[in-house]
């Protein structure tokens, strides 16, 4: 009848891309899904005006750009990115932000099977029947788009009315998604190990939209994790003198805390 279709072709890929780069679970892409998990806009789909929509998009602050420019080298992608300014919903202050927009079905069906990220964030949900040293790896990736690691001040006061400042190391997840915060609050609960009557010491605090542990039991999580094999983990988080000098002091008084994490093969999130 001689009729056409308003749907475009399917056009050949402009830039070059490693399509399989998340097939096979593995302690790269575990810590990239796991950044992706926590600061990552997919689309699925197709729209008339838009096209193909399935597209993985990663926007990061330009303080971090070399970081974005690591993950574009490592999943040999060719294509450029863009650079962005606007409002921070906090404050007045111009927000600048590079960002990555990659298009692969591939892609999106892999990240959803292997890793659990999906198109809505407050449905994305931890992996399923990882190496637990994967799992290590995804929860940095986690941390490193989406947590927040540093010193906190708190004040005490003497029954003489004296007052001392002191600092306290914590670490904290800020998520869009409960069943990720609930996930790694059973994980660590689970492989950070502590003396039993000390729980008032390695103290978890879990809020709406964020879990958060403090004090000893923050310092044996990042001591094990800093010195997990990451190689594409976010230097200024883990490299603050601060924080290092914080948990070396807590390793030197409290050596017997930092017992030796459980070490099973493989967990069932829950």
């Amino acid at each position: 009848l001689g009729l056409t279709s308003s749907r475009p072709k399917v056009c050949e890929r402009s830039y070059t891309l490693n399509e399989d780069f998340f097939k096979e679970p593995n302690t790269i892409n575990a810590y990239w899904s796991g950044f992706l998990s926590g600061d990552s806009l997919i689309r699925v789909g197709y729209t008339k005006r838009r096209g193909n929509m399935n597209q993985v998009s990663l926007k990061i602050s330009t303080k971090d750009e070399e970081h974005l420019k690591k993950f574009r080298e490592v999943v040999g992608y060719s294509g450029p990115f863009s650079y962005e300014d606007h409002k921070s919903p906090n404050s007045d202050n111009i927000v600048h932000s590079c960002k990555l927009v990659i298009c692969s079905r591939k892609w999106v069906d892999d990240l959803d099977r292997n890793f659990g990220v999906v198109e809505w964030k407050p449905y994305r949900r931890p992996p399923d029947n990882l190496a637990l040293e994967l799992y290590w790896n995804f929860l940095v990736g986690l941390l490193d788009s989406d947590g927040h690691i540093g010193l906190s001040e708190c004040k005490y006061i003497s029954k003489t009315g004296h007052i001392t400042h002191s600092k306290y190391l914590h670490l904290g997840l800020s998520s869009g998604g409960f069943k990720i915060l609930h996930w790694v609050r059973n994980f660590l609960n689970k492989h950070v190990q502590y003396r039993a009557g000390k729980q008032n010491i390695l103290k978890t605090v879990s809020k709406a939209k964020g879990f958060y542990i403090y004090g000893i039991r923050a310092a044996i999580v990042f001591d094990h994790l800093y010195n997990l094999n990451c190689p594409h983990r976010l230097s200024r988080k883990w490299e603050n003198p601060e924080v290092l000098a914080k948990v070396d002091y807590y390793k030197t008084k409290y050596p017997d805390y930092f017992l030796e994490i459980s070490q099973n093969s493989t967990i069932i999130p829950v």
